[in-house]
């Protein structure tokens, strides 16, 4: 059913209004199931380092402070404020989409999309993780609303997007960056196809693109009296190079002239980004960690990339494939988190004890290899089968279908590409976002059933399993 009629939307009673309302607290109570049988918010190694700025007043390098601010705000009870925050979030987020696609106002159809993305995906674990991660797939949500389906929105809807957008984008610069990939291929696409031109909406989008640029600057100097942004971005990118073997090249083939500390600490640089950024590493922290060695390496990114530039653009399309495929829910959640835990204990502690008793705190921790015998192939199945939606779409000329199918499928594609160029490959990036490709097929077989049902409606009055006589 194609949501082009559905251009303002309908009146909604009051009896109906609270039918919808329980439906969404049912779908959000479905996203939180794995949380609750949990007993505590699901953590991640960062989760602590995005909560102590927000108490001790100083930035952390890499860690959002918008968002460390979100988690103390929301720390009584036990984090639970958070977790349920982010799943309603989703729950509003998917009602908006099912709405302009001819799908609003039907309790079961929400349920039963959070109950597929509850079982089938890694959503529950992301949007109940006290981490800023779930904001990259309701990127992908709001854009393909504000880019396209404007018109379709009240204006309170738009611009809670918009708010959705600029804190998501303030909390972790992957969600911006993809933001702006996003916003720069809806641009080309309305530039390349005339049809679409019209229906193209950027300004609100844009709009939270300097929101959220400005948020953590002003957060940083409300409480540190520095206003600018979170550093770190550039270590990130160093540490791709440097476990692709580019860091090294660079140096053995420029030393000692470019006169750089790193020249001397060389031979101690260890071979993947995660030892250097994470482990304590010597040689991050002579260099100076990630402000006192920016400088550094910022030189040597910029040196590699005009050196190598062949070399660095098949390395960065390999780093997005590989990005793309790599989709494991709990992805080192089931290790023991100690910075998170001693941050809870100092700074949170009437959530400490309750936290100890929670599931992925236990040995056995929470097993995320059955999770993954479902998780994994449907999360992959269902980017191939959106992409080739997509294609399909585009091909029959399918307006609504291509714009929302082939939206979510650049928004994979860009999650990819700036997580695994920008940074490093890992399977939490792309399981983070990978159920929005669930959404997009389950609108398709739900609208699909619904034209069905409208064309061929003798088929379906009779008992199931009839035939025909003579059958």
């Amino acid at each position: 059913m194609d949501a082009q009629s559905f251009n303002a939307p309908a009146v909604v009673t009051a009896p109906r209004a609270l039918v919808m309302a329980t439906a969404g607290v049912i779908a959000t109570a479905l996203l939180m199931l794995p949380a609750a049988v949990n007993g505590f918010p699901f953590l991640f190694y960062d989760s602590g380092g995005y909560l102590e700025p927000a108490f001790s007043h100083i930035v952390v390098p890499g860690r959002s402070t918008i968002y460390g601010l979100l988690l103390r705000a929301g720390s009584f009870p036990n984090f639970w404020p958070v977790a349920i925050l982010q799943s309603a979030l989703c729950v509003w987020a998917l009602g908006l989409v099912l709405r302009v696609h001819g799908l609003g106002g039907r309790p079961g159809v929400l349920v039963g999309l959070a109950a597929v993305l509850a079982v089938a995906t890694a959503l529950p674990f992301v949007s109940a993780e006290l981490m800023p991660d779930i904001f990259a797939g309701l990127a992908g949500l709001a854009l393909y609303l504000l880019l396209w389906r404007r018109r379709d929105l009240r204006t309170a809807e738009a611009w809670g997007l918009v708010a959705v957008l600029a804190i998501g984008g303030a909390s972790h610069n992957s969600v911006l960056a993809i933001t702006l990939v996003c916003i720069v291929a809806a641009l080309a696409a309305g530039a390349l196809i005339p049809p679409l031109r019209a229906q193209l909406r950027v300004r609100l989008a844009l709009a939270s693109v300097m929101i959220a640029m400005l948020l953590n600057p002003i957060a940083n100097f409300a409480i540190a009296g520095r206003f600018a942004q979170t550093p770190g971005g550039t270590a990130f990118i160093f540490g791709r190079l440097l476990e692709d073997g580019l860091v090294f090249r660079y140096l053995a083939d420029h030393c000692p002239q470019i006169g750089l500390k790193l020249c001397a600490l060389r031979e101690q640089l260890p071979a993947t980004a995660d030892d250097f950024l994470w482990d304590d590493d010597d040689a991050f922290k002579q260099l100076g960690g990630f402000e006192g060695g920016a400088a550094e390496m910022h030189k040597v990114v910029v040196g590699s990339l005009l050196a190598y530039p062949l070399d660095n653009v098949r390395l960065s399309i390999r780093a997005m494939l590989r990005q793309l495929v790599m989709v494991q829910s709990g992805d080192l959640m089931s290790e023991e988190l100690t910075d998170s835990y001693d941050v809870i204990r100092d700074r949170v502690p009437a959530a400490y004890a309750r936290m100890l008793t929670a599931i992925q705190q236990q040995d056995p921790p929470i097993d995320f290899d059955r999770i993954n015998v479902v998780h994994v192939p449907v999360a992959l199945g269902a980017s191939l089968l959106l992409a080739l939606a997509a294609g399909v779409a585009i091909w029959r000329r399918q307006r609504s279908i291509a714009l929302l199918a082939g939206s979510m499928t650049v928004v994979l594609i860009a999650n990819a590409a700036v997580c695994g160029i920008l940074s490093n490959p890992h399977d939490r990036y792309q399981a983070r976002i990978a159920w929005i490709a669930v959404v997009v097929l389950f609108i398709l077989a739900v609208s699909a059933a619904e034209a069905f049902r409208q064309r061929w409606p003798e088929r379906l009055s009779g008992p199931v399993g009839s035939l025909p006589p003579g059958r």
